[in-house]
Formats: C-alpha cells, sequence, structure tokens
C-alpha cells in the first residue's frame, strides 16, 4: 500500500482481529464504516433470499457495492504487500487463506445437513463434492464449464466468491503491468454495455460473468488510488459518467427492464459515491466488529434459512429474516473467532516477515 499524505490506510477489516495484542496506530487506520457497510451488504443478501424485495432486488446492487469494496481493498494491499511481481504467489496464497478458511467450513456443515436433510437438485457425491471444495461448479461465472462438471452447487451464495477468486489472481497483473489497468477496464466496460443494451445476455453478462463485471472491481481499485493521490479524480468521475451515460442509454432503449440491469446500476450509482464518501475517515472498534462478521453472515445464512423452513416455526417474511440475520450473526462470528481469526494470525505474521525481509 501506497504511503501518501502521511497516512497508512488499513488492507481490509479482515486483517484486524482482537485478539489482544495492540497494534500500530497507523495500520488502524481504515475507512470509517467500510466494516459496517460490509455487514449492511450482508443483510440486504440476508434479505433478498428471505424474498423481501419486490420491485428491486438490493441483494444484487449490495453485490455490486460488495465488488467495489474488494476492488479498493485488494488494491491497499497489494500497494502495502505485495507491490512486485515476484510477491505473485504470496499474494495467492493469502487470498487462499482468506477465503477458503470459512468457506470450506460451511461447505462442511452444509454437506453434513445435506446428509439428513437432502433436497432435489443437491445430491451428494464424490465428483461433486470436490468440485465445490475446489470452487470448480463455480468456475461458470468465468468460464462455460457445464459440459465437463456436475453443476451442484452447495453453498449457493458463494457464487460470487467465484468472481472474486478470479478478480484477485488479474488484480496484480492489471496493477503492475503499465496501462493493463485501463485496458482491462475498457474491455470489460464494453461487455457490461453491450449486456446492457441487451445486444448479449444481460442476467450473465451484466452480473454474473467476470468479464461484464470486472471493471466493477476496477472502479474500486480507482477509487483507491485517489485517495492516495496516485490517480487523479478526473479518471474516476469519468468512469462514473460513462456509467451514467449507459444508465441513460438503457433507459432511452427500454433495456433497463431486463434481468438485473436496475440492480445493478443501482449498485454502482449509489456504490461509488459512498465508497468514495466513506473512504475519508478512519473505523472504530464496533465497525472492525461488524465487518468481521459480515463473511460469515453471507456464508450461513442459506443454512440458517434451511433450517428455518425445515421446521416451519415462522411463517412471516419479515420473521424469518429478523431470525436469520440474527442467527447468520452469531454463527458468523463463532466461525469468525473459531476459524478465520487463527488463519488472519498467520498471514499477518508472514506479512511482517516478507515487510522486514523486503
Amino acid at each position: 500500500m501506497l504511503l501518501v499524505k502521511k497516512r497508512e490506510y488499513a488492507v481490509s477489516f479482515h486483517d484486524r482481529a482482537h485478539s489482544g495484542v495492540a497494534l500500530p496506530v497507523s495500520l488502524f487506520l481504515h475507512p470509517l464504516v467500510f466494516g459496517t457497510l460490509r455487514f449492511i451488504l450482508a443483510l440486504l443478501v440476508v434479505a433478498a433470499h428471505c424474498e423481501l424485495a419486490h420491485h428491486i432486488n438490493l441483494g444484487v446492487s449490495a453485490v455490486i457495492t460488495f465488488f467495489l469494496l474488494s476492488g479498493f481493498v485488494m488494491t491497499a494491499t497489494i500497494r502495502r504487500y505485495y507491490n512486485s511481481l515476484d510477491r505473485y504467489g504470496s499474494f495467492v496464497l493469502d487470498r487462499v487463506n482468506r477465503i477458503f478458511p470459512q468457506y470450506l467450513f460451511w461447505l462442511a456443515l452444509t454437506l453434513c445437513w445435506l446428509a439428513f436433510f437432502p433436497f432435489e437438485g443437491q445430491l451428494l457425491g464424490v465428483h461433486s463434492i470436490l468440485e465445490n471444495v475446489l470452487l470448480l461448479p463455480l468456475m461458470f461465472v468465468v468460464y462455460d464449464l457445464k459440459p465437463i462438471i456436475t453443476g451442484t452447487v452447495y453453498v449457493s451464495q458463494a457464487w460470487s466468491l467465484s468472481l472474486e477468486w478470479y478478480f484477485y489472481m488479474l488484480l496484480p497483473l492489471a496493477l503492475l503491468l503499465p496501462g493493463m489497468r485501463w485496458w482491462m477496464f475498457g474491455g470489460s466496460f464494453v461487455v457490461f454495455a453491450l449486456a446492457g443494451f441487451n445486444v448479449i445476455d444481460s442476467y450473465n453478462y451484466g452480473y454474473h460473468l467476470l468479464p461484464g463485471v470486472f471493471f466493477v472491481f476496477l472502479i474500486g481499485s480507482f477509487l483507491f488510488e485517489e485517495r492516495e493521490g496516485t490517480v487523479p479524480p478526473q479518471k474516476t468521475l469519468l468512469a462514473f459518467a460513462l456509467i451514467v451515460v449507459v444508465g441513460i442509454l438503457v433507459n432511452t432503449l427500454m433495456t433497463m427492464n431486463h434481468a438485473w440491469t436496475p440492480e445493478v446500476m443501482v449498485g454502482l450509482l449509489g456504490g461509488i459515491p459512498l465508497v468514495f464518501f466513506l473512504s475519508k475517515f478512519s473505523s472504530h472498534r464496533l465497525d472492525d466488529t461488524l465487518g468481521q462478521l459480515s463473511y460469515g453472515v453471507f456464508l450461513s445464512h442459506n443454512l440458517v434459512l434451511a433450517f428455518i423452513y425445515k421446521t416451519h416455526f415462522l411463517h412471516s417474511r419479515w420473521a424469518i429474516f429478523c431470525w436469520a440475520a440474527l442467527g447468520s450473526s452469531v454463527l458468523g462470528y463463532l466461525s469468525y473467532c473459531l476459524v478465520e481469526r487463527p488463519f488472519f494470525q498467520m498471514r499477518r505474521r508472514r506479512r511482517d516477515r516478507e515487510l522486514a525481509v523486503g
């Protein structure tokens, strides 16, 4: 991460454990309520899966804002710890240790649930389990692997982790190869615009496939670089203006009503200024705590919903949402403490060693 204007920004709210060990104050400086924002976005995803949405699915908008945050935070991570191509492997290992521990934990619990309460389309098998362990069934969001895989996805909401994973693989190249980020942005934005105009499938290329949303991650990257003073604000404003123009044209051409196009536009037009504004402030302990819950809430909530629907003890959608939010928050906290925090501490030690050597 770059040090500009004598300030140092933390790489991620997930990368800050409350283990009782005091870290330098500079490492605690990270944008105000980014953790709180992630928690709220996770709850919007829960609400969408509780079918609270009527006219617009804010869960989709929340995922788009997640992508913006990911671009911001991962650019900070690379600039701080992995700002050369010879550290690419270390960055990939860091991301493995970030994504997979909780994912595999909740995958294992989901498989245990399915062993006792199987349902259509989620049959257990060695092939399908291996695919899920490796995130392979989720790779359809990048490539069309459906002809050679089972297509069984046990943690269904984790499809976006595949997008994040391949974004992680590409971001160091985008940042460290001269001019690459702008070429990647331009190519991805063209795919997104064609999806918005319904020239190509809007459901996949406007939301689910990496080529059409990679530019969203990159806007988050621009926002970090702008905050650090290494990218002029005019470039971020240009990206925002392009989205506005596409939105106006899509509305004029009456293709706005196609799958997820309105939700993606809401996520972009609302998320970009929100991330820009929040990046100006520092976080606090409550913000960190809520941020630490968000990943577990995201991964556990469908299992909580499966339990609620199986027991039939709730019927109101709002009651289901409240109990799902509460249950997944408690479980998210437990999985953070039991699973993620040990890996966080290991990642922090590796980073400190690499910085000392570097």
